[in-house]
């Protein structure tokens, strides 16, 4: 595995660089999401996604454990992200299959605090010259319902080879995936010359900041391959827990990346959002906040709550139900230390599970009332309370 650790930097220092450059140098940065980023605001993450669709696909199959076929699929299971849109596609094998798989995973979650931070600072009055520009691979659309309805642009894959960057002072959204709605799973879209020229458009002069993204899609990666020595004059930092595949890993260590060994989005831009004063200086974050108040949202404080709020979100979408009892005694434990998280970001989850006939919907709301803060500790740990919730597996 190549690597590229000539530097790496705590994410708290990290969030004060970016601020010290825009302030003494003007720096711009664009900002490149993945699918991590969405996973608090509910979205299962790539691997999980193509772990649970692999399982259809095997009984789809219904193969034998040693047939070349089953062999082929105990291959892509091996490492799950990165084989996500290959086992999508030979899941669901028409285009009208992708897009309502897609749909139902993204309808009806709400942003996370995470994104309200983000869409705060792309359109701040003070810094949002300096960091306007977002290129995601994501399906969802989270990033712009954080805007709540305050100017910016999106422009999907198919559209971006018409979009110039001269001038452009409004955040603006590059969906290089699509979006639920505008999914083509089979790998079209631009060629990888388009891509090239639209990154490099987009990138010349400017910084790159890598979040929450795997580095498993082959054409982007060889785009950035492509691009020229001098279009990410700025800087690169990769901000993930893990450094990405073999090709990636080699094209971050010839742009002297710098690693920020840090995978919780939540707690990373709650950091940003200290640093560039989002919390009441700014004047279009104030705006936001008050639309997250008025559409009840709040901020997830502490990692146990963001850790809690995750493993919520990762019980009311899996299906394997021996990883639900793991997350429910990982939830257990959180909740007898006395970390609750109270958000209606969950209660619209919660909701949206039942209605669609989640298999545990008993449990699952007397599961949200525990881990709201509906119940105190002592109700929870004593008469048996929490053997019975658990024990408790109607639907």
């Amino acid at each position: 595995m190549v690597q590229f650790l000539k530097l790496e930097m705590d994410f708290r220092k990290f969030a004060r660089r970016i601020k010290w450059t825009m302030d003494r140098f003007q720096s711009r940065y664009a900002f490149f999401i993945g699918a991590g980023c969405s996973v608090p605001s509910g979205v299962p993450d790539a691997g999980d996604l193509a772990l649970e669709w692999l399982k259809e696909l095997r009984m789809l199959e219904g193969e034998d454990p040693g047939s070349p076929r089953e062999q082929e699929l105990a291959r892509l299971g091996e490492n799950p992200s990165r084989h996500y849109r290959e086992v999508l596609e030979q899941l669901f094998i028409f285009e009208a299959e992708r897009k309502m798989a897609i749909l139902k995973l993204t309808g009806g979650i709400k942003p996370s605090e995470g994104y309200h931070t983000l869409a705060g600072l792309m359109s701040s009055a003070n810094y949002g010259r300096y960091c306007n520009i977002a290129i995601s691979t994501n399906f969802d659309n989270l990033l712009a319902e954080a805007f709540h309805g305050k100017d910016h642009l999106v422009v999907c894959e198919e559209e971006s080879k018409d979009f110039i960057r001269i001038n452009c002072s409004k955040p603006v959204i590059i969906k290089l995936s699509g979006d639920a709605r505008h999914f083509s799973g089979d790998g079209a879209g631009q060629s990888d010359e388009a891509v090239v020229r639209m990154l490099q458009g987009l990138l010349t002069g400017l910084g790159l900041i890598f979040i929450g993204y795997g580095g498993n899609d082959k054409k982007i990666v060889k785009a950035l391959g492509q691009l020229p020595g001098e279009a990410l004059s700025r800087g690169v930092y990769w901000v993930n827990s893990r450094p990405p595949g073999e090709e990636l890993s080699r094209w971050l260590d010839q742009n002297s990346a710098v690693w920020v060994r840090h995978s919780h989005f939540e707690e990373l831009l709650s950091c940003f959002g200290r640093e560039f004063g989002l919390t009441g200086q700014d004047p279009g974050y104030l705006e936001s906040e008050r639309s997250i108040l008025k559409n009840g949202f709040r901020m997830v404080g502490n990692p146990g709550q963001i850790r809690l709020e995750s493993l919520f979100n990762r019980y009311i979408f899996t299906t394997d139900e021996g990883e639900r009892e793991k997350v429910m005694n990982e939830i257990g434990g959180l909740v007898g230390a006395g970390v609750t998280v109270n958000s209606p970001c969950l209660q619209s989850n919660v909701e949206m599970a039942v209605s669609n006939g989640h298999p545990r919907s008993g449990q699952l709301k007397k599961l949200y009332e525990v881990v709201s803060g509906q119940h105190r500790k002592e109700e929870i740990t004593q008469n048996g309370y929490w053997d019975s919730l658990t024990a408790d597996k109607t639907g």
